[in-house]
């Protein structure tokens, strides 16, 4: 299981020509080195930030990218992914007092901050729990449960509990979008019903970040599609059931596996829940801001190079937790300090000429400046991440192609690269300085 990482910017690029008919004196053969690092094989990989004197194809998150927080799973005991629905921005969030009914309109008026987010909602590739509603029979109204008498809210509080204790993962939690909840209750039948208890849920994340189970982003057709919502079984959904003969409190209803929601239980299903055991997946959803992250690749599978493959969604995909395509990916945040003190100077040959050429299958040396060091890592252990020079690839045409973590920071000194894997043709090299643990997936 990984644990907890840091990460530099990308600095200067130096160009590379590899060829198979360079240097044709022994004398220049350049021996490989050894990588203690197990980064390479097949990875998925991402540039959310370019360097300034490069352009880079695919850049930033796109729809069905998925990211790894370093929070484990509590159902499945492996870390939790989050996979990017819709990404927005607004300035609706962080609010100092609650909507109510009757001042809607005055509150997302009010409740405005000065600095927009722009945030990605996102929703996890499978269940952290399986939870009954927990309710007595005695709590409901109309035979319609109450969500903050739920095992939802139980379960949803523990797994923010647990985010928030993991100081990587929270640092990218963002405050959801509050105007579009508001523009959610001022619709339809929700706007005119009888309905104070509809506010327990909205108070529990109007002014928080973290993992959230709501109905808004579910039920308005604005914001998501039946495609975007299937999951591989029904899923709990925290939202309120609107018609007369009710007080309008939050119920517990379920997303379908096609994706359509909500599906509201019966007044008969939810008298038998008790004793049926009705248990159906938690699927929370978060807001994230992923601004500042540079770059991201998967969990590698040898010493090798990473062999990077960027995800790609099909216009045509028919579920999204299913169509998307790659592996989860971890986060990599930029360290302003090690990205003003990190700098490539040139590639030279084991003789310390400067090279733009070189035999494929060899080695060369990255002339550079990285600063030592390491950075304690939040969370339960005392693991570190240890700063260390990686090289970030990409080939004539500006795709990020080649991943590969190559030795410990130590300031001033000559960085091996070991072609080995890489074929024949013109490449840019970038090197960043990572606090790097592959024991950690959070960003």
């Amino acid at each position: 299981m990984w644990k907890k990482v840091l990460i530099a910017v990308i600095c200067l690029l130096s160009s590379l020509s590899v060829s198979y008919m360079y240097f044709k004196d022994d004398n220049h053969n350049l021996s490989a080195s050894t990588n203690k690092y197990n980064a390479g094989g097949n990875i998925t990989g991402r540039i959310n930030i370019a360097p300034s004197n490069l352009n880079v194809n695919n850049l930033e998150y796109q729809k069905g990218d998925q990211i790894l927080l370093g929070s484990i799973n509590p159902e499945l005991n492996e870390p939790i992914v989050l996979q990017l629905m819709k990404k927005t921005t607004y300035t609706n969030y962080n609010c100092s007092v609650a909507p109510s009914k009757g001042n809607l309109a005055n509150f997302k008026n009010t409740c405005t901050q000065p600095e927009a987010i722009t945030g990605w909602l996102a929703l996890t590739t499978k269940s952290v729990a399986h939870p009954t509603t927990g309710i007595e029979m005695t709590d409901y109204i109309n035979g319609f449960a109450a969500y903050n008498l739920s095992n939802l809210c139980v379960e949803m509080a523990q797994l923010n509990d647990m985010i928030k204790n993991n100081q990587r993962d929270y640092r990218i939690m963002t405050y959801p979008n509050l105007g579009e909840i508001v523009t959610y209750l001022e619709t339809g039948a929700a706007n005119t019903s009888n309905i104070p208890a509809t506010y327990s849920v909205i108070n529990e994340l109007y002014n928080k970040r973290g993992l959230y189970v709501h109905s808004a982003h579910f039920t308005t057709n604005i914001l998501q599609s039946p495609k975007d919502l299937a999951f591989y079984e029904k899923a709990w959904t925290g939202t309120f059931y609107v018609e007369p003969r009710t007080t309008g409190k939050y119920i517990n209803a379920y997303v379908s596996e096609d994706g359509t929601s909500p599906r509201y239980l019966s007044q008969t299903e939810h008298t038998g829940l008790e004793e049926t055991g009705l248990q159906y997946a938690l699927r929370p959803f978060a807001d994230v801001d992923v601004r500042k992250v540079v770059f991201s690749v998967s969990a590698g599978t040898d010493a090798g190079v990473g062999i990077v493959n960027i995800p790609t969604l099909a216009s045509d995909y028919t579920a999204l937790y299913r169509d998307s395509v790659g592996s989860p990916m971890k986060l990599r945040i930029e360290n302003e300090e090690l990205t003003n003190t990190t700098v490539l100077n040139r590639i030279e040959n084991k003789s310390n000429a400067a090279v733009n050429k070189v035999i494929a299958n060899r080695t060369v040396y990255l002339d550079a400046y990285a600063q030592s060091g390491e950075e304690r890592l939040s969370g339960e252990d005392d693991s570190v991440g240890i700063y260390t020079v990686s090289a970030l690839i990409f080939n004539e045409d500006g795709d990020f192609v080649y991943y590969k973590p190559l030795e410990t920071a130590k300031g001033n000194a000559k960085y091996a690269l070991d072609l080995t894997g890489i074929p024949a043709g013109n490449y840019k090299i970038g090197i960043v300085n990572e606090a790097y643990n592959e024991n950690s997936t959070a960003p």
